[in-house]
C-alpha cells in the first residue's frame, strides 16, 4: 500500500524560480509592445496638431489673400477634366511641411 507521506504536493523551489523566470520574460515582452504604442501614439498625436496647423495656415491664406511665414508660394494652374469639359484655373500653389517625417502638404488658391 502507498504512503500516503511519498506523494509530493504543491510547487518544488526549481518550479517555482522556473515559473518566475518564465512570467518576468512574459511581462517584459508584454511592456515592450505597451512602450512602443503609446510612444507612436504621441507621436502621432504631435503631427496631428502639426497638420491642423498648417490646414489653418492655408485657410487663413485664402479667406485673406496673405501667406503666412512657413508657406511655400508657387504660381502654377489646375487643369480638371469631367467626361471631356475641361476646366482650368490659374492661382498659387502653397506648400507646407509638418511632421517628424516631414510630409509635404499643398494647397491651390486659384486667382
Amino acid at each position: 500500500m502507498d504512503n500516503p507521506m511519498n506523494h509530493e504536493q504543491g510547487f518544488t523551489l526549481i518550479e517555482t524560480v522556473v515559473s518566475l523566470a518564465v512570467l518576468g520574460v512574459m511581462m517584459a515582452l508584454v511592456t515592450g509592445i505597451f512602450a512602443s504604442a503609446a510612444a507612436k501614439t504621441s507621436a502621432g498625436l504631435a503631427a496631428g496638431v502639426e497638420r491642423e496647423r498648417l490646414v489653418a495656415s492655408f485657410a487663413s491664406a485664402a479667406a485673406t489673400g496673405h501667406i503666412p511665414e512657413g508657406l511655400e508660394r508657387q504660381s502654377g494652374e489646375v487643369t480638371i477634366d469631367f467626361d471631356g469639359k475641361t476646366i482650368r484655373a490659374d492661382g498659387e500653389y502653397l506648400t507646407g511641411v509638418y511632421g517628424e517625417n516631414r510630409i509635404i502638404m499643398k494647397c491651390f488658391l486659384p486667382r
